[in-house]
């Protein structure tokens, strides 16, 4: 099944053309997993995609969420991009998390910055700088009051 199968024509695609410009693919969400959407891409390839933070922030309520059926504008990751924030993880404060990192599950960051790739694990952090392609955990207790920044060796 692709695109055009289910109505992608002429119309949407010059519709679509300045999100194309700027590097977004066109879709149409097949399933909802809950979490996440399955969409279908124009080549007819299925992805399991995630909706942005802001979608859920700037709605004012279920019905302006994305729905089954709905044409979506997708912003594709590269590989290895994906963050993953596992159960009984809390974000606090002006935490910032990077691209490619696990973090959690069972860890509290409080106004930390998690650098790309790192992989923090059952533990907490707090007002530090963890370096890109760190491990910490499991059971570590960082605090910042002290000056830590965990370097990679």
């Amino acid at each position: 099944m692709t695109l055009a199968d289910l109505g992608w024509c002429e119309w949407f695609e010059q519709a679509f053309a300045p999100l194309q410009k700027q590097g977004w693919k066109p879709a149409r969400l097949i399933r909802d997993n809950r979490i996440t959407y399955g969409a279908l891409l124009g080549d007819g390839e299925e992805r399991e995609v995630v909706m942005g933070g802001k979608v859920y922030h700037d709605a004012t309520s279920d019905a302006e969420l994305p729905a089954v059926g709905d044409w979506v504008a997708l912003e594709l990751g590269g590989e290895g991009e994906e963050t993953v924030i596992r159960a009984n993880t809390h974000l606090r404060g002006k935490t910032r998390i990077g691209r490619g990192c696990v973090v959690g599950p069972n860890s509290i960051l409080t106004d930390a910055t998690i650098g790309d790739g790192a992989n923090v694990v059952a533990s907490v952090i707090d007002g530090v700088s963890v370096e890109p392609g760190s491990r910490i955990g499991p059971f570590s207790n960082l605090c910042g009051a002290g000056g830590a920044v965990p370097r990679r060796v």
